[in-house]
């Protein structure tokens, strides 16, 4: 499984839900790598330096395996692949790059925050899931329409299935295309502490469970689509 998660708007908790869903499928004894190709948040909430060399470097570099810069984490069954130091334009290997990367094969599931208005969608053309957390505001509506249009841009790259998840309510309108997740991610005034991912430091507490259940419904949702098409 490839899961980006991402959303056309900044301030949807994407590399919240990122790192959180990482370490809760790592929970699970899944060989998780997590990539920041967001600008290097999901990296430090990993607990990885910013200035780590990562994926923005090996793409600078050219003849540098990104494989190079993988880190491992205090939790098992999870490594981090940071953004790093440097940038990259749109367009630049952004549908393959860094698949082609053998040492990506090892892990049984890839997640990656994505900044998609910023930067390219990375290993697009590889993605099986993309999620969109979405926070209640004023501008639901219009967060709901650009989801789809996304929805729709990278469908002509890829076959995806795609899961819009409530964060602090229930999804309020459907969206064509999109799969309303079952699970809701609760907002409480300490979810969004920058050093501390329910998953990474506090395994018990509701938080956490929750994203055990999204790592779970995502589960399921990849061996319906594996079998849909074996079929």
């Amino acid at each position: 499984m490839i899961c980006a998660v991402t959303h056309p708007r900044r301030g949807n908790f994407t590399t919240t839900v990122a790192v959180n869903l990482a370490a809760s499928f790592a929970v699970r004894e899944k060989r998780t790598l997590l990539i920041d190709v967001a600008g290097g948040d999901a990296g430090v909430l990993a607990g990885i330096p910013r200035n780590a060399l990562g994926i923005t470097d090996t793409i600078r570099e050219r003849g540098e395996h990104c494989e190079s810069h993988i880190q491992s984490t205090p939790l098992p069954f999870m490594d981090v692949l940071p953004f790093g130091t440097e940038g990259f334009g749109y367009g630049l290997f952004w549908e393959e790059y860094p698949w082609t990367l053998g040492k990506l094969e090892y892990y049984d599931i890839i997640v990656l925050d994505t900044d998609i208005r910023r930067f390219p969608p990375i290993m697009a053309k590889y993605w099986s899931h993309v999620l969109f957390p979405v926070a209640t505001s004023p501008y639901i509506q219009e967060d709901m329409r650009a989801i789809e249009s996304l929805c729709g841009m990278l469908d002509s790259r890829a076959s995806i299935e795609y899961g819009v998840l409530g964060v602090g309510s229930e999804i309020p309108m459907p969206v064509s295309g999109a799969m309303a997740l079952q699970t809701v991610i609760p907002v409480d005034a300490s979810w969004r502490a920058l050093s501390r991912p329910a998953v990474l430091h506090d395994l018990l507490s509701p938080l956490a469970r929750c994203y055990f259940a999204l790592a779970q419904e995502l589960l399921k949702l990849s061996i319906n689509k594996a079998g849909a098409v074996y079929a």
